[in-house]
């Protein structure tokens, strides 16, 4: 009973539930109680806690993260033809997942860590099909709608995910159109849902496989996401599949790297902002599944990861974040799982692009089923967050309805995480070490003696933008300091909130002449623009600083000239201006030509206080008291019951520096 207590128990309220500190409250992220407020840096959790719900999942296009109908800008829907797309997300406590295939009559997979649950598990089956031809005004439209196998004895079926054949003729954005045609050969990726046939201790499961061809080698792939208790954080994985089947240009035109029948992969985009952005790169892994139907020859393909968001039909692609090196599609199956692959992935990524970069001399078919992304973001802990609990106790009697009050404040001492280029590795790479390029140019920015901005003389492309950026910087709110020097009658520029390709982002150019002008684009659209008599705003030659001071939509510009690049710490409001546009990015660098005399010394990105995500107040009542409701404006618990020691926790959702507020609640 909830109001029968005695004196010793009324002792232990007072004693072991109330204290002017913690007492048995905390904030807590996804059900893991700590003392302090939980937040992952940059990230957007996922949009749902509860205590017995071990995971969100996102499927197909209800509640996805993107809509699977219109993918990479190209239209489309189930099967894909020829392309590849996203169909899953899940998120939750210590979520991750594994990928093991075979062409044999069984699939082994490892016993999973100890006390893992499984989410999802889907199976992944390639086979043939005789496609119609030729000239039947239905040429290669005959592809089958589902498939049936027996997975581990049981009779299973599905849908078929993507088609290609060699009957019809396909387009690449890259290399065209492919050279033939009526070629009667197709193959089919299906997906089986075989989540209640698998279990945490692995095994081998058996598993039929569907019919293949010459061209085509029937295989099998397990994508099994699962829940790890070990692990502290949230975790991420996302999911997609479809088909590219293609058989490359023959051994008498090697290195060309065009296309005989079929399409070679375009850039698939997987996209998980629904769920929790990137806080970790380290934990960060991809994997991509494919084959070929002959080991007789030799690939040059490779796995590459393009700037987040690479539109599938660009030509050319931009440089690559990473690049395994030649040598994949050389296996049956082949499944390669990258882990942290350097520059890949960066903090608050929410979006990756795959790519597959490299050509193959085997007159040999190819085919890419699958694509599996993973990250954790570890709970991590910080003495900002306050929590104090207080209560009625001063003249209850036994058997009083208690009134509770718990007061909390998210206040962050300091910002985290910034990022600093002195510019001083003096690498002579193109570009310099941890930035990327934002445009696609031979030409680049080369670091040299301290700066960078020195460009490339045999690469020049006179008249060509270039953006390059430091992939580090991804933030919302801050401070960006950027010293550099424009030569007079030159322009130059900084971009901020970048979101990594072309002028996606928010670009401030500054012309160094008689006035100087300074024009702020969202985009490709001018917002705002500033003069003043030279050198208000640029020197006449030497350092200068540009400050740019980001705080949600206001954006205010800021110049230390004519002072100079020295040390001063005196600024001049250049001008500001309120935008909207985008809301978060990278922050880089802008030049016109390559023939402008610009130099970049030194970069600073200061983020401002971060807010914390998805911010779980908890609470743990004494072993005799039961919750009795709300008091006041105080919203009610998401977490409550009317057993004595009840735990209640508040969904805070996210909290920005310096909020504080109260919860109050009665218990008897």
């Amino acid at each position: 009973m909830c109001n029968i207590l005695d004196g010793e128990a009324m002792g232990r309220v007072s004693t072991d539930s109330v204290s002017n500190n913690f007492g048995a409250a905390a904030f807590r992220l996804f059900g893991t109680p700590v003392f302090a407020l939980l937040f992952c840096l940059f990230g957007v959790t996922a949009s749902a806690w509860a205590d017995g719900t071990p995971y969100s999942a996102w499927l197909n296009s209800n509640n996805a993260c993107v809509d699977n109908s219109v993918f990479n800008g190209l239209n489309d829907t189930l099967p894909h033809q020829e392309q590849v797309a996203q169909f899953a997300t899940y998120a939750g406590p210590g979520v991750s997942y594994v990928v093991y295939g075979s062409a044999t009559g069984s699939i082994y997979v490892p016993p999973l860590p100890a006390g893992a649950t499984i989410i999802a598990a889907f199976l992944l089956q390639v086979g043939a099909w005789l496609p119609a031809c030729c000239g039947t005004g239905a040429d290669g439209l005959n592809y089958p709608s589902t498939a049936n196998t027996t997975f581990n004895g049981s009779a299973i079926s599905g849908p078929v995910t993507g088609v290609g054949d060699f009957v019809r003729q396909w387009i690449h954005p890259i290399f065209g159109i492919d050279n033939n045609m009526n070629w009667q050969i197709g193959a089919f990726n299906a997906r089986l849902d075989v989540t209640a046939y698998v279990s945490a201790a692995g095994g081998a499961y058996s598993v039929v496989q569907q019919a293949g061809s010459g061209e085509v080698l029937p295989y099998s792939t397990l994508m099994i996401v699962y829940s790890n208790p070990a692990a502290t954080g949230t975790g991420v994985v996302t999911l997609a599949d479809g088909l590219h089947f293609w058989h490359p240009h023959p051994l008498d035109e090697p290195g060309t790297g065009s296309i005989n029948d079929g399409n070679r992969p375009m850039p698939v985009t997987m996209n998980w902002s629904c769920a929790q952005a990137i806080c970790d790169p380290t934990t960060a892994s991809i994997t991509r599944i494919g084959s070929t139907n002959c080991l007789c020859g030799v690939s040059d393909y490779m796995d590459t990861l393009l700037p987040p968001g690479t539109p599938a039909t660009s030509n050319p692609w931009p440089t690559p974040l990473w690049s395994s090196g030649p040598g994949v599609l050389n296996a049956q199956p082949d499944i390669r799982t990258y882990v942290d692959p350097s520059g890949g992935f960066h903090a608050g990524d929410t979006s990756l692009t795959w790519n597959l970069g490299g050509q193959s001399e085997s007159k040999t078919s190819y085919l890419m089923n699958g694509l599996a992304f993973g990250h954790l973001c570890p709970n991590t802990a910080t003495a900002a967050a306050t929590l104090t609990k207080s209560v009625n106790t001063g003249t209850a009697k036994l058997g009083d309805t208690l009134t509770y009050d718990l007061h909390y404040q998210y206040n962050p001492s300091s910002s985290s995480n910034p990022v600093i280029d002195t510019h001083n590795d003096n690498d002579g790479q193109c570009t310099p070490l941890g930035w990327s390029q934002g445009t696609p140019t031979k030409a680049c920015f080369y670091e040299v003696a301290g700066e960078a901005g020195n460009m490339s003389g045999t690469n020049d492309v006179n008249n060509a933008r270039q953006i390059i950026y430091n992939y580090s910087s991804m933030g919302s709110n801050g401070v960006l300091e950027i010293r550099m020097s424009i030569q007079q009658w030159y322009t130059a520029g900084i971009v901020f909130r970048y979101r990594g390709t072309g002028d996606n982002g928010y670009i401030l150019q500054m012309s160094n002449g008689m006035p100087d002008v300074f024009t702020l684009y969202a985009g490709t659209t001018a917002i705002a623009s500033w003069s003043g008599a030279s050198p208000s705003l640029i020197p006449v030659s030497g350092l200068f600083t540009v400050r740019v001071v980001l705080n949600g939509s206001n954006i205010q510009v800021l110049t230390n000239a004519p002072a100079g690049g020295g040390a001063t710490t005196t600024f001049t409001m250049v001008g500001s201006v309120t935008d909207s546009t985008y809301a978060s990015g990278v922050s880089g660098y802008w030049r016109a030509n390559n023939n402008d005399i610009v130099r970049y010394d030194n970069f600073s990105w200061i983020p401002s206080c971060p807010s914390a995500f998805n911010v779980v107040l908890a609470d743990s009542l004494p072993a005799q008291l039961c919750y009795l409701g709300m008091v006041g404006a105080s919203p009610a618990p998401s977490a409550s019951g009317s057993a004595p020691g009840n735990a209640l926790a508040w969904n805070l959702g996210t909290l920005a520096c310096g909020t504080a507020g109260d919860v109050d609640f009665s218990a008897q």
